[in-house]
């Protein structure tokens, strides 16, 4: 079987970690646990942000169109390339220069990456869909978590380097977590838990002075940033840190709502998919703020609901639309399990790349 040297953006070594004593599901590294169940020689080393190489890295992407990456892990990838026969990067800007010196051949190694963001957006986007032409092209797959996504790719590459992936929830995890969580009543009708590109703001201002009974989790350094005032429908766990809950405490928490709520602001980013993965693996009605950048249509699969960003009255409406139709929610329940059984989960993720690498 080939061996595959992991390139990522964060610790590989601290999420594996997390995984094996199941404080996270193991779709947070994107198919890496079951490539090595498969039989893959998995090989990884952290980033290391004291280095002088990566240093010197985040010092040139300063500048306009010089953004390489980190070079201290693609260094180390280019010393160390008699240990491995392919790299596979989860994230979408670790292998920037090896994707230039392989375009040249002077790096012959397959690279493999997955884009989860825009790559051609904003004022320079013309100018950037030339810069990364080398870099993407090459890579041997740059795969993308959407469609708008993938065309860029393959229009930066002019040919077809990129396709989409449905990126899913280790199933077996929560069943194994909720095995071990009494049943709890509903204390909650929507819950909304994360930090990155959330809208709170409007979800308090939608639901005060209302009965809908709302929870948020969120970092106690969003604080300033909230409404200080709200009536005792809302409760707000404020959090130390973006990792202060672990997965069993999360899941536990989720357990106590009808609903998942994210709600976002309008960001030209992907935001908000791990919460859609929790929805599906829980089988929770799911209202999201609407994110083009998200492949998991909440409403073509019938399980949740899009809220336009900032669209106050729309998450009211949204909301008692699920929670006065009991039979509409426990449909939306079972659309999302059926979804994530059939569609949407991490050992079909797996499979999907376990096929690109067996053809190299």
């Amino acid at each position: 079987m080939k061996r595959i040297l992991i390139l990522n953006n964060y610790s590989i070594s601290r999420v594996r970690s997390e995984i094996a004593s199941l404080k996270k599901p193991s779709h947070h590294l994107y198919g890496i646990i079951e490539l090595e169940k498969a039989g893959y020689t998995i090989i990884s080393f952290d980033p290391n942000k004291y280095s002088l190489l990566y240093k010197l890295g985040n010092t040139i992407a300063k500048i306009s169109f010089l953004n390489f990456g980190d070079l201290y892990q693609q260094w180390q990838a280019i010393v160390r390339r008699k240990e491995y026969d392919i790299v596979y990067a989860p994230c979408q800007d670790t292998t920037i220069l090896l994707g230039v010196l392989s375009y040249f051949n002077i790096y012959q190694k397959p690279i493999i990456a997955i884009a989860h963001h825009p790559v051609l957006k904003g004022k320079l986007a013309n100018f950037r869909k030339y810069s990364l032409y080398f870099a993407v092209n090459g890579h041997y797959r740059f795969l993308s978590l959407c469609k708008i996504i993938e065309s860029q790719l393959n229009d930066i590459a002019n040919r077809i380097i990129s396709q989409e992936m449905y990126w899913g929830p280790e199933l077996k995890y929560y069943d194994i977590v909720k095995s071990t969580i009494k049943e709890t009543a509903k204390v909650y009708d929507l819950i909304a838990v994360g930090r990155t590109g959330r809208d709170y703001s409007t979800l308090i201002n939608a639901f005060n002075n209302t009965s809908i009974r709302v929870c948020i989790c969120c970092n106690g350094e969003l604080k300033n940033t909230l409404p200080s005032i709200y009536s005792n429908n809302i409760t707000i766990r404020w959090l130390q840190s973006e990792e202060a809950l672990d997965y069993i405490e999360l899941i536990k928490i989720y357990q106590t709502a009808k609903i998942l709520a994210v709600p976002m602001y309008d960001e030209d980013s992907l935001c908000g998919l791990t919460s859609v993965t929790d929805a599906l693996a829980l089988g929770m009605p799911l209202i999201i703020t609407r994110n083009k950048y998200i492949n998991i249509d909440p409403e073509l699969n019938e399980f949740g609901i899009w809220v336009n960003a900032y669209d106050q009255d729309g998450w009211q409406i949204a909301a008692k639309k699920i929670l006065n139709d009991n039979e509409l929610y426990l449909i939306m329940s079972k659309n999302a399990k059926h979804s994530a059984e059939s569609k949407f989960n991490i050992n079909l993720f797996s499979v999907s790349l376990d096929k690109i690498i067996q053809n190299i």
